[in-house]
């Protein structure tokens, strides 16, 4: 049976309407299975059809991510899954950070623009300054290099990030593409350091979570094995090594 085609509407913002309009009880857009096993698909009115996320929890697995990384092809494609890998930080966190946003010396980046929690009474965004790796660093300054601390450090644009994200899970032979979108990093970042054992109030501070979303919306680091683990130590890098 032939895959079938899925095209998402190619504005960011429609996108989360989408979302939000599939979650709605008395929303006009039908899901059905399609002919792949767990891919659901729903159609607008206006018959446009795009995927839905059976999982919203899924995370790569070190493996997994090996094989994502290798199949990417440019280097805009690789500095955007390096930020949203190494940072944890949502889409938009990531896109708008400068060059003059990274402390060079001290190996950190301030995240500027953050998500405004209007249900927690937050009415303006609140920055946070994470530590990043040595390793990441290093490649930081070869993707940054000959730009200004004005500019943005060159993210692909949100929409094509979430193609880009589907394409090359397929291509690395991850058979639920579907579910991976830039928000499945930022699960993957959570659960990497819970499976090094990093306190889940670190977790929270750098992920910018509260503890009880974090609770919820993270699974057991116990599904790694030994040899993940360590896989895992080489992906993040030397950030909580104190932690060892």
């Amino acid at each position: 049976m032939e895959d079938t085609i899925i095209t998402r509407p190619s504005l960011f913002e429609m996108l989360n309407h989408l979302e939000k309009e599939y979650t709605k009880p008395d929303s006009k857009l039908e899901t059905k299975e399609s002919g792949r096993k767990g891919l659901k698909v729903a159609t607008l009115s206006n018959g446009q059809k795009y995927s839905v996320r059976t999982s919203r929890k899924r995370y790569f697995f070190p493996h997994e991510w090996y094989g994502f990384w290798n199949a990417l092809e440019t280097d805009g494609q690789r500095l955007t899954a390096d930020m949203l890998i190494n940072t944890g930080a949502r889409i938009n966190e990531a896109y708008n950070v400068l060059v003059g946003d990274i402390d060079w010396e001290k190996k950190t980046m301030t995240l500027r623009i953050t998500k405004i929690k209007a249900s927690k009474g937050e009415d303006k965004s609140e920055p946070r300054t994470i530590k990043l790796s040595s390793a990441f660093i290093e490649r930081l300054k070869i993707y940054c290099k000959g730009k200004n601390p004005t500019d943005k450090i060159g993210m692909m644009s949100k929409p094509y990030t979430r193609q880009m994200i589907k394409r090359f899970c397929k291509k690395s032979g991850i058979k639920d593409e579907f579910n991976f979108s830039p928000h499945n990093f930022r699960k993957t970042a959570g659960n990497f350091l819970k499976a090094l054992n990093v306190n889940p109030l670190e977790i929270c501070s750098r992920l910018g979570h509260d503890q009880n979303t974090f609770l919820k919306a993270y699974g057991s680091s116990d599904v790694f094995s030994k040899e993940e683990r360590l896989e895992i130590r080489k992906i993040v890098g030397d950030i909580y090594e104190w932690n060892l």
